[in-house]
């Protein structure tokens, strides 16, 4: 699974980049970016399945970055990173379908267990939408097979 980082402090993005064992909870592929809006752009490119965005940033915050992804990739799961526990980012971060919330200063445990719990809700995801293509595929054959055709 690819991830994304998204924060404006680069202390916080190297320790984000360099001490979280990420294959081990099955991403391969991350990238980083400062600030929403370059998020943005390499979004497009880079197809992330999960966001990792802090919410205060200059050009686009996190949330606005994360509307903006949501209308392109529905599928992206976001998990916001913020120094303020503001209600009004968390309800807003909540209205987004977040993963999870985390404060910072962020510590490499927590974040490794919310990414964890999206690379989980992303393989149920998955696995649904294969036992269901799997069972129209099924159903589909059963009616061409009784020579009612496709519906």
């Amino acid at each position: 699974m690819r991830l994304l980082i998204v924060d404006d402090e680069k202390i916080t993005r190297n320790v984000l980049l360099n001490y979280i064992p990420w294959a081990e909870i099955g991403i391969t592929k991350i990238e980083a970016a400062g600030d929403g809006k370059e998020a943005f752009e390499l979004a497009k490119r880079f197809k992330p399945h999960i966001v990792l965005t802090d919410i205060r940033m200059p050009k686009m915050n996190g949330l606005e970055f994360a509307r903006s992804l949501k209308e392109e990739q529905m599928n992206c799961r976001f998990i916001f990173l913020s120094a303020y526990s503001d209600r009004e980012y968390l309800k807003e971060a909540i209205q987004l379908r977040a993963v999870n919330y985390v404060e910072k200063p962020i510590k490499p445990d927590e974040i490794r267990k919310a990414v964890s719990s999206a690379v989980d809700e992303i393989k149920e995801q998955i696995e649904l939408e294969c036992k269901s293509y799997y069972t129209e595929q099924k159903q589909i054959c059963g009616r061409i097979l009784a020579g009612e055709g496709i519906k």
